[in-house]
This record gives structure tokens, C-alpha cells and sequence, in this order.
């Protein structure tokens, strides 16, 4: 009986240092989920964390290869209106909502926003391995 508590025990204290030792272990439970016009750059900042110029240059790439299917995706006109939505300073989140876009062309846009997050999320992750 005294063995199979000092066994509870021995787990317990090993649990509590864990927790408090370890705190991105504690804090690996899943959050809330992201909205699908939430860009995963607006989150991590570049001044932030340190990458390297091979990283700077993949998440460039990605945010390129972003802008231009969104681009592809609206007409010439939107494409201007966007254009003065970002340079008035709206984030392109806010500025595609302001778009009268097509329930296509939001799905399609939706979907290019999500696979970029994807992507960004894989180079940042191979910084933290």
C-alpha cells in the first residue's frame, strides 16, 4: 500500500516540476480557433524573431505568391478599390471585406488565405526544430 503511494506521489511531483519547468508542454492546449482572414505574419512579427535570410525570403515568397492568386482572383476594378483600401491603411483583411466580392471569390480567397497560412506556419515551425 505505502509502495503504490509513494508511486502516486513520485508521478505527482514528477507532473508538478514538468508543468512548472516545461511551460510550452503546460501550454500546448489547444486555443481558439483562428478566423480565416487572420494572417499567420500579423501574429509573429519579423523584428520579433530571428530568421534567416533564407526564412525572410521563403515567407516573402509565400506572401507574393498569396497577393498575386488573390489578384487573380478579383477584377481590375476591385483590384483598384483594394489597392486604395491598403494604402489608406486598412489591413488586407479589412480591405477584402469591404470588397462586394462574389461568394466564389470569397471562397477562392479564403482558400489561397488558408494554404499561405499553411505555409508560413511550416517555415516558422522548422525555426523552432
Amino acid at each position: 500500500m505505502i509502495s503504490y503511494l509513494k508511486k502516486q506521489l513520485f508521478l505527482l511531483v514528477i507532473l508538478m516540476v514538468c508543468t512548472f519547468c516545461l511551460p510550452q508542454v503546460s501550454l500546448a492546449i489547444p486555443g481558439e480557433a483562428i478566423p480565416s482572414w487572420t494572417l499567420a505574419e500579423n501574429s509573429l512579427n519579423n523584428s520579433e524573431i530571428n530568421l534567416t535570410p533564407q526564412m525572410r525570403q521563403q515567407l516573402q515568397g509565400v506572401r507574393q505568391r498569396r497577393n498575386r492568386d488573390i489578384a487573380s482572383a478579383l477584377s481590375s476594378s476591385q483590384i483598384e478599390q483594394l489597392n486604395i483600401y491598403l494604402r489608406g491603411g486598412d489591413s488586407l483583411e479589412t480591405g477584402l471585406q469591404k470588397l462586394q466580392l462574389q461568394p466564389e471569390q470569397t471562397k477562392l480567397i479564403e482558400a489561397i488565405i488558408q494554404i499561405s497560412q499553411v505555409k508560413i506556419k511550416n517555415i516558422l515551425s522548422r525555426r523552432l526544430f
